[in-house]
């Protein structure tokens, strides 16, 4: 199997980049027809402090399913080669589940009661 990299290891330095570009196109050119006001320090510190809360919890949050999924593995007889046609086809199914979880969160009472602080800034920054 390819070594494939760490995807949320490299969106992080993109992230970051394209917050501070967005913050910089605000203070070049404020939203006046909506009354934007661009980033607030306090907005930003919560979300940021919010995606680094996540990124811990999920880290400990993935051993015990990292390790369900090694089991799972081991006893299942199926397997997905990895080629150039497996990897788009993964992909879009993996987007399928991902929009049907998510989907879940916004309906379900106890996992909107997890997500709700995702929608919780006034901004959508």
């Amino acid at each position: 199997m390819p070594h494939l990299p760490d995807v949320v290891m490299w969106s992080i330095p993109a992230f970051v980049l394209l917050t501070v570009l967005e913050m910089v196109s605000y203070r070049r050119h404020p939203a006046q027809e909506s009354g934007a006001a661009g980033y607030e320090a306090k907005d930003a510190a919560t979300s940021i402090g919010m995606g680094v809360g996540s990124l811990v919890f999920d880290a400990l949050w993935k051993i015990p399913i990292v390790a369900i999924y090694t089991a799972v593995y081991e006893l299942t007889p199926l397997r997905v080669p990895v080629l150039w046609w497996t990897l788009p086809l993964m992909l879009l199914a993996q987007d399928f589940f991902y929009y049907w979880s998510h989907r879940g969160h916004h309906v379900i009472r106890v996992l909107w009661a997890c997500h709700v602080v995702h929608h919780s800034s006034e901004k959508f920054n």
